[in-house]
């Protein structure tokens, strides 16, 4: 293992609900809980400073940490996704 996938935030991260940033309007993020689809609205200045769009978010004690382990994976799995519709070979 990786000193990355054993920080804190990444080893916190399974247990903490996800929160993808789904978009950015002006000064908010529009964020997503994952499981229950929930959407909020959040000032960019309660956030983490590198965030972006399809990064996904952790809230541990009133403070939002960027959780980037899972967001690279959603991210390779989105493409992968991609990849293979681009080629005929569906969703799964």
């Amino acid at each position: 293992m990786d000193k990355k996938s054993q920080s804190p935030i990444n080893l916190i991260h399974r247990q903490a609900p996800k929160w993808v940033i789904d978009r950015i309007e002006e000064e908010w993020a529009v964020l997503e809980n994952t499981e229950t689809l929930e959407s909020i609205s959040i000032p960019l200045t309660s956030l983490p400073k590198k965030i972006c769009e399809g990064g996904t978010l952790i809230k541990i004690n009133s403070k939002w940490y960027l959780n980037e382990a899972e967001t690279a994976a959603r991210k390779t799995r989105i493409n992968d996704r991609f990849e293979r519709l681009k080629k005929g070979g569906g969703t799964s």
